[in-house]
């Protein structure tokens, strides 16, 4: 995993369109999916929402694992998502193009890398907590 995320960490994003998931309009040509989900209400609901984006928690399902796993999000910052088993698995090159840190919004956008098995963008933001 090391060796895929220092060839990452000097390519270029795999698409033209950099931020676009931060914009008023998506672009078109890719598949776009905007889900939300209630996670709870008030700060502390908000607080355990940053956390887990901020420790990649929001990643931990079965299969899943984002290397090196103690990068927070941080603008410029490369990882691998992985999905599989240690014996078979697809690793997911990606570069964090946008950090929020706002006092009532925390999120960030990252985008695909050459080796990543779709191209674009997405971005994760709970600031739907109130």
């Amino acid at each position: 995993m090391t060796r895929l995320l220092n060839e990452a960490d000097a390519e270029e994003l795999t698409y033209a369109e950099q931020r676009a998931t931060l914009a008023e309009h998506l672009p078109p040509g890719y598949h776009h999916v905007d889900e939300e989900k209630i996670v709870g209400r008030g700060p502390d609901a908000f607080a355990r929402a940053s956390t887990g984006l901020q420790t990649w928690r929001a990643h931990q399902i079965r299969g899943v694992r984002v290397f090196p796993p103690d990068t927070p999000p941080r603008e410029g910052a490369t990882v691998v998502v992985t999905l599989g088993t240690g014996l078979a698995s697809i690793g997911a090159p990606c570069r964090i193009i946008a950090v929020v840190d706002e006092p009532a919004r925390f999120g960030f956008a990252y985008g695909t890398l050459p080796g990543h098995p779709e191209q674009g963008e997405e971005s994760l933001d709970p600031s739907g907590v109130s």
